[in-house]
């Protein structure tokens, strides 16, 4: 599940429908895997091409909530410049 949203990170592509589905039913297996794999994961994900659509499926499908809850509070704000990127809370 992290490596789809990894994938989708690195290689810009947007993961099928049943992935996506299966990906949100099994969110909460994530508690399964070990945190370091967790963390290897992320931080690839991080550094990937566009991190923000595999951080958005993580917090769509829900993935995000068992490692990183705050995530889901987060909102991308760009101002009208385009120079700056804030963060709020929608919560």
């Amino acid at each position: 599940m992290l490596r789809a949203a990894r994938f989708t990170a690195r290689l810009r592509f947007a993961v099928a429908d049943d992935v996506r589905a299966a990906m949100t039913a099994m969110s909460a297996d994530l508690g399964r895997i070990t945190p370091e794999r967790i963390k290897d994961e992320f931080a690839k994900l991080m550094v990937a091409a566009d991190p923000v659509a595999g951080l958005r499926l993580l917090v769509d499908t829900g993935l995000a909530e068992t490692f990183l809850p705050e995530l889901s509070g987060l909102k991308l704000e760009i101002d009208e410049h385009a120079s700056t990127k804030t963060y709020t809370s929608t919560r």
